[in-house]
């Protein structure tokens, strides 16, 4: 016969640790992520306060375990909208990762006809020219950025792969919409999280603008024509 163990009892969460007013440790989680991870296992465990950040109070899950419970979310517990709507959401909102339950399965069922075995053998063949052509172009030397060259190869494998290439589209304005997107990135991690010039959030906000007149330029032609580039395949699903 099973039998099952009493449930847990509902553990109150220690104080938060001291850190600044309004960005509580957010200094020392930007500066060395890992390190802070490693300190606050010491001090409280897998599940672990890392205190107020603009008016939210954060809890870090640390270790596999933790992490596989709030991944697997067997018992909905977790929502994934509220965070990430908090740390990207004028970006990237309305992403598949920004939906939680039923929407979120509904369009991952509509998205997943994008990602079949032969749509998937067909994006490989394109990361695989893609990879080939950004390599070629590096020059082994002193000072070699190594940084820019490696976003600037990620940029080409994902133009070549989500959009079959950006035939109308110059090196130069290539390298923009490669700095918008970083923008959007980062903005992530600012501290004045509103549209203030010459800070992370306001070089996020014009980086969306930017991706967005990118992608729209090239809706027409993906529509009109199926290719096997995600954007046209995207552009061509049909839900039931």
């Amino acid at each position: 016969m099973a039998t099952t163990s009493p449930a847990s009892p509902v553990r109150e969460l220690p104080p938060p640790p001291r850190g600044l007013p309004f960005i509580g440790s957010s200094l020392e989680y930007a500066r060395d992520p890992v390190a802070l991870f490693h300190k606050r296992w010491a001090e409280y465990g897998a599940v672990a306060p890392m205190g107020t950040v603009a008016g939210n109070q954060w809890v870090m899950l640390l270790g596999p375990d933790a992490c596989e419970v709030a991944l697997r979310n067997a018992d909905k517990a977790f929502a994934n909208g509220p965070a990430w709507t908090f740390l990207v959401g004028p970006f990237f909102g309305r992403g598949l990762m920004f939906l939680d339950f039923e929407e979120h399965h509904l369009h991952r069922r509509i998205m997943q006809q994008a990602f079949t075995r032969d749509r998937l053998e067909a994006y490989t063949v394109a990361m695989h020219t893609a990879i080939a052509r950004g390599l070629a172009t590096w020059q082994p030397e002193d000072g070699f950025q190594a940084y820019w060259a490696l976003k600037e190869l990620t940029l080409g494998i994902a133009t070549e792969t989500f959009m079959g290439g950006a035939e109308h589209t110059s090196p130069e304005e290539m390298a923009r919409v490669n700095k918008a997107f970083i923008a959007c990135v980062q903005a992530a991690a600012a501290i004045v999280r509103h549209d203030v010039p010459f800070t992370r959030w306001h070089r996020g906000m014009k980086g969306r603008q930017v991706l967005e007149e990118f992608v729209r330029s090239y809706l027409p032609s993906r529509r009109a024509t199926a290719t096997d580039d995600l954007l046209s395949v995207l552009c061509h699903i049909e839900s039931d």
